[in-house]
């Protein structure tokens, strides 16, 4: 829940539907005093493309999921889905006793496990599968005016940076579920960034956003 400009105080992913993403980089820029250099809006019809280029991605729910909401079935445990049920995990959010929080995770081992098997020989050194890949994700992604393709490939190679084993994959510090930012701990986390020194964040980095217990 922050201050989106003129809209009065809502949650922060409502300044997109106020005024797309102009007014979201504000909004972000507003409340985390980063700035925002490009963005890239990624389209659920291109998550089920890509996905389905690479013949499945692998997620591990730690519980047996059927909603009727996102139209998602799937058992425990690890398992190779497709593109539609990747999709449904990814947008499923009312199996969750934590709801938005823990849809945020189920996104982040989504995105984890295409980054992982987009950079296997058996996509780069197949020109079929690759060019389904790539095709995929271009139909599925919209970039800002000062972003080119050389932003993306860096993007690119950030993501599997950051999804990896060796990198950070946060919620902004909360206070509370109600989605409330810890004032303290979210503003260190903001001027750890702002000053490009990530490999500082050390506790502030949780799966939920809640302090290490």
């Amino acid at each position: 829940l922050v201050p989106i400009p003129g809209y009065g105080t809502t949650k922060i992913n409502a300044a997109y539907a106020y005024g797309g993403p102009k007014l979201l980089v504000k909004t972000v820029e507003q409340n985390t005093g980063i700035a925002i250099d490009g963005y890239v809006e990624i389209g659920f019809g291109g998550l089920v493309n890509v996905v389905d280029a690479l013949d499945g991605v692998e997620i591990c729910p730690k519980q047996a999921i059927r909603d009727k909401d996102s139209g998602l079935r799937v058992k425990k445990g690890c398992q190779v889905v497709d593109g539609r049920t990747a999709l449904a995990y990814s947008r499923n959010r009312h199996s969750y006793a934590t709801q938005d929080i823990q849809r945020v995770q189920a996104q982040r081992e989504v995105m984890r496990s295409i980054a992982d098997r987009a950079v296997r020989p058996s996509t780069v050194l197949n020109p079929f599968r690759y060019w389904d890949v790539t095709h995929g994700a271009a139909s599925s992604i919209a970039i800002g005016d000062s972003m080119g393709p050389y932003d993306l490939v860096k993007l690119a190679l950030a993501l599997k940076g950051a999804m990896g084993s060796k990198g950070l994959s946060c919620t902004v510090p909360l206070a509370d579920f109600a989605v409330h930012w810890d004032p303290s701990r979210s503003k260190r986390m903001f001027d750890l960034i702002k000053a490009d020194r990530t490999q500082s964040i050390g506790g502030l980095c949780t799966k939920d956003g809640l302090p290490k217990r």
